[in-house]
């Protein structure tokens, strides 16, 4: 990607193998990207491959997710008691198929 810049984007949903992110941008499934995000405020950085990609998102598997494991983990105990759903990993949800070449 030609990007001289970072990229800051929105997630819609983490969970322990990945991340869902919205973006205008189609990126290339397999690529490997730099994440660097915040978790109960802490920096993360962890490398993630992308999966799949349409229009308005994408989903990326950690390669890495050392730390950020460990944050989750505290997190997860912390919502533990405050939530009446189930707890578990939010699955990264599966590429909606759009015109052709988009996935």
């Amino acid at each position: 990607f030609p990007f001289s810049e970072p990229l800051h984007l929105r997630s819609r949903n983490l969970s322990r193998e990945g991340i869902c992110l919205e973006t205008n941008y189609f990126f290339i499934p397999n690529h490997i990207f730099q994440l660097s995000f915040e978790l109960l405020h802490k920096p993360v950085n962890t490398l993630a491959r992308v999966v799949w990609s349409e229009r308005s998102a994408c989903g990326m598997q950690f390669l890495r997710p050392d730390r950020f494991l460990e944050l989750l983990e505290i997190k997860e105990k912390e919502l533990k008691g405050t939530e009446t759903r189930p707890t578990g990993p939010a699955p990264i949800p599966p590429p909606n198929r759009g015109p052709k070449g988009w996935g």
